[in-house]
């Protein structure tokens, strides 16, 4: 079976995002920066057509690149297309950048990420994780093959308020609007028992175990859309297993995926639905 190529993929633009279109880019510089003399292992989840890459290649000869798709659709097929990626977007690397591309692996890693454990240094991912299904086991996997003393900075989710969509909102999200205001992420609904759990709650419990995760949000707007986006940091700071207790609700997950696209706030990507244990 053939899987459909999404319209995101079409668009070159929305699997060629750089340094400037990373929302954390102060923050993994900074990261980077303090571990300058240091072999620094970094992988992208998510990394389209490898420009982000590309570029902290130029810039820093410490790091050892490594990214994941799921497909080879994304923008890379073989190690070989990073160089031709460079050509087109006017990164010119050098021979000895060319022998020290990235490592690229495609995987879906809301089921698995097969690195060892405590195998990175720094984790990111842009505007990916919108699209992958069952986040909360992404995230999981991300705390494990992160080292102890590893960050990682994920764009974790939004919400997208489409002016050609009008008051087109799902009705779900007209509801969570009324009793949680903003507290809570379109793509990612825990609900414990009978009632949704807003975000903040939620991770505030998570750091409770030992667990360093914040949550942050970041606006801006634009004449098509109004955008708030969530971004989750992981800092490691101890061993074990990073544990959410959220069971993954794949048949409702996929019900409410269906009804809501093409509506605000969550209009394309991965709904996920989470019963709290």
């Amino acid at each position: 079976m053939i899987n459909k190529i999404p319209n995101y993929v079409k668009n070159v633009k929305g699997v060629s995002r750089g340094l400037n279109n990373f929302v954390m880019e102060r923050r993994l510089i900074n990261e980077l920066r303090k571990r300058k003399n240091h072999k620094i292992k970094l992988l992208e989840i998510g990394c389209g057509r490898g420009i982000l890459l590309l570029e902290l290649r130029k810039k820093f000869s410490n790091l050892d690149l490594y990214g994941i798709n799921l497909n080879r659709y994304h923008g890379i097929k073989e190690k070989k297309d990073f160089i031709r990626n460079a050509e087109e977007n006017k990164i010119f690397l050098d021979n000895k950048e060319k022998s020290n591309l990235p490592k690229i692996n495609f995987w879906d890693v809301g089921k698995k990420i097969p690195y060892k454990e405590n195998f990175f240094d720094l984790i990111i991912s842009n505007v990916s994780f919108v699209h992958v299904k069952n986040k909360a086991k992404a995230l999981e996997e991300t705390s494990r093959i992160l080292k102890v003393g590893g960050v990682a900075l994920i764009s974790f989710d939004a919400h997208e308020t489409k002016k050609n969509l009008g008051n087109k909102f799902y009705n779900l999200y007209k509801e969570l609007d009324k009793k949680m205001k903003k507290d809570y992420m379109p793509r990612f609904l825990i609900k414990k028992e009978k009632e949704f759990v807003g975000t903040k709650e939620f991770f505030r419990e998570v750091k409770k175990e030992g667990f360093d995760i914040s949550v942050r949000n970041t606006d801006y707007k634009d004449k098509s859309q109004k955008v708030r986006g969530v971004q989750i940091i992981l800092k490691k700071k101890r061993e074990g297993k990073l544990d959410l207790r959220l069971r993954y609700n794949k048949s409702k997950s996929e019900k409410i995926t269906k009804e809501a696209r093409g509506k605000n706030p969550a209009c394309y990507g991965a709904i996920d639905f989470y019963e709290l244990n």
